[in-house]
C-alpha cells in the first residue's frame, strides 16, 4: 500500500465520521489547496487538513508538514495560521478519529497526541488524545 493509498483511507474514515456527527462535509476540487475539506459542524465553514498518523511511545504521531517537488526537489513548509481550521487524523489500531484545532500544530513540523501517561508523570502542556476524538453523534 502507498502513502497515497493510506492517505485517501484516512480521509475516507475522517469524511464518514464527520457525516455520522450529522455535518456537513465538501470536498475541494483539485489536490492544491492546504485543507482537504471543509466541514460545517452548525457555525460556519472549517478548513480540515487531514494526516495519517503512526503511534509511537504512547502517542499518536503526526506529520504537520506539508510536502511538495518543484523540478524534482523535494519542499517541506509548515501550515500558516490562516490557511486551515483544524487537523484531523484517524487511528487505523483503535478505529478513532480525531479533530485538533490548527492552532495546535501552525508551525510545528509534527504534533503528538498522548494516551498513555508518560513514565516522568508529566501532565502539564500534553495533547491528550481523549480530548481530540470525535465521539457522539449529533443528537
Amino acid at each position: 500500500m502507498t502513502t497515497k493509498d493510506v492517505g485517501d483511507i484516512t480521509e475516507a474514515y475522517i469524511t464518514a465520521k464527520c457525516l455520522e456527527m450529522g455535518w456537513d462535509v465538501l470536498k475541494p476540487y483539485g489536490d492544491n489547496k492546504p485543507y482537504d475539506l471543509v466541514i460545517d459542524k452548525g457555525n460556519g465553514f472549517k478548513k480540515v487538513q487531514i494526516k495519517s498518523c503512526t503511534k509511537h511511545n504512547g502517542c499518536i504521531v503526526m506529520w504537520l508538514q506539508r510536502v511538495r517537488f518543484n523540478s524534482g526537489k523535494k519542499i517541506k513548509s509548515n501550515y500558516k495560521e490562516n490557511e486551515l481550521d483544524y487537523f484531523a487524523t484517524w487511528d487505523q489500531e483503535t478505529n478513532v478519529c480525531y479533530l485538533i484545532n490548527g492552532d495546535c500544530g501552525y508551525d510545528k513540523p509534527q504534533l503528538k497526541l498522548r494516551i498513555d501517561k508518560p513514565k516522568n508523570n508529566q501532565v502539564k502542556g500534553i495533547n491528550w488524545a481523549k480530548d481530540f476524538e470525535i465521539n457522539a453523534p449529533v443528537a
